[in-house]
């Protein structure tokens, strides 16, 4: 994953946890937060309540 914090990216191996992340966006669900790799991973509402888009966030070193 690359965004607006990082240009280098980081990622996610725990190919389990890639599907469940994939399948929560895939359905607009909430999903962890999740440890892996040193981070926390999670799914959940952007913006403001209400709002039927979701994001991928993931926080750590």
């Amino acid at each position: 994953m690359k965004g607006s914090t990082s240009s280098t990216g980081i990622t996610l191996t725990n190919s389990t946890l890639v599907i469940a992340i994939a399948n929560a966006l895939h359905i607009n669900a909430s999903y962890g937060p999740v440890s892996s790799d040193g981070y926390s991973w999670a799914v959940g509402i952007c913006g403001s309540s209400g709002s039927n888009s979701y994001e991928l966030t993931a926080t750590g070193t």
